[in-house]
């Protein structure tokens, strides 16, 4: 069975100068989402994310966008 708050990423961010900066979090289906740098990129209140789309043949990975709340 699933689990409550399964796929939901809490997101800190710092700027710079290591300064707490902002609290988020953001929820996905139906994606494999790896939380890394090399492949999530912050922008304008979106995630954009390198991520494998659950249940593709084929190529699986996708370039996916996800609004912050």
């Amino acid at each position: 069975p699933k689990e409550e708050g399964d796929n939901t990423f809490n997101v800190w961010i710092y700027n710079n100068g290591g300064q707490f900066v902002a609290q988020s979090s953001f929820r996905v289906e139906g994606y494999e989402l790896e939380i890394k740098p090399s492949k999530m990129a912050f922008h304008d209140g979106y995630i954009y994310a390198l991520a494998k789309k659950k249940g593709v043949d084929g190529v699986p990975l996708r370039v996916v966008r996800f609004h912050l709340q």
